[in-house]
């Protein structure tokens, strides 16, 4: 007989992330009712299966890169942190679970786990910051929310509760352009990881030290939200020569986005914010090359 799945309950970060702007392709499509035939059938599914599987295969990469981060983050560290570690790789902490465009990635807290919270906040951070990096570099927008809340995985790979709802809102509500906003729950985990930085506990110390880490790729919005800060000089770093190059294919990419959506009252101003955001990058993703690149991106 397979293994009856135990309902396990606790805290858990949550990262919400939707594809953006598959529904204005899917309202191309016609509807199913106006088929004829068998030809019009193959055609319609034809039609359907180019605007849904870019999207499918793009999922795939967010996830692979979610996974990549998550096999490798301290695996050259010390002793004590290759030990602690060995707990968050295992079976079932780090899951995926999918929402038609939407992605979901959280991370338990349950347990010993909870001690080493902050490397998996910053194993999220980083993939996160990646992932859309990579999806603007693939033409792909994303936005999404990050909260730490309460939650039940009543299947594997199946959560629900509050911080599913938390990140799902944050993404649906409060991001607006696209961004990845940090939830108050996910910033009062970070700090209070933080002010246990004289905890007696080697691993709680270490902890809070990689909380302060964290912050590095986080950074507050105009409107006061936190928000991940996927240009920061930790990611600039990782493209080495290549980050001046990197930088201004995004930028193109968003320009030519800004001109087709010109006439758009709510998704031009959207873009423009994210273009506002690059510029205030672009000193250092474009260091060390010539310093020129599409308009605005020096």
């Amino acid at each position: 007989m397979p293994d009856i799945f135990q309902p396990r309950a606790g805290y858990y970060i949550v990262l919400f992330l939707d594809v953006l702007g598959q529904s204005e392709e899917l309202k191309g499509i016609p509807l199913l009712d106006k088929v004829a035939n068998a030809e019009q059938m193959q055609e319609w599914a034809d039609q359907y299966f180019k605007v849904v599987r870019p999207v499918f295969l793009l999922q795939n990469k967010v996830e692979e890169t979610f996974r990549d981060f998550y096999s490798r983050f301290g695996e050259k560290g010390p002793d004590l942190i290759k030990n602690a570690l060995a707990p968050i790789r295992a079976p079932g902490v780090l899951q995926f679970q999918r929402f038609s465009d939407g992605l979901v990635v959280f991370f338990s807290l349950r347990g010993d786990i909870a001690k080493m919270g902050p490397f998996g906040a910053r194993v999220l951070l980083l993939a996160a910051a990646s992932a859309q990096l990579m999806t603007m570099l693939e033409g792909y927008l994303i936005r999404g929310g990050m909260e730490v809340d309460d939650g039940i995985e009543l299947k594997q790979g199946e959560l629900y509760g509050r911080a599913l709802l938390g990140a799902y809102e944050l993404e649906k509500n409060i991001a607006g352009y696209p961004r990845i906003v940090l939830g108050a729950g996910f910033m009062r985990l970070l700090q209070s990881y933080i002010e246990s930085s004289g905890n007696p506990d080697p691993l709680l110390r270490v902890s809070a030290e990689m909380a302060k880490h964290c912050s590095g790729l986080v950074f507050k919005d105009n409107d006061g939200c936190a928000v991940v800060d996927f240009l920061s000089e930790e990611l600039a770093a990782m493209f080495g020569e290549k980050r001046g190059e990197v930088f201004v294919k995004m930028k193109e990419f968003i320009q030519d986005q800004m001109k087709k959506h010109r006439a758009d009252g709510k998704i031009y101003p959207r873009l423009k914010t994210l273009c506002d955001y690059m510029d205030s990058r672009s000193v250092v993703w474009m260091k060390g090359g010539d310093g020129k690149g599409p308009e605005g991106t020096n």
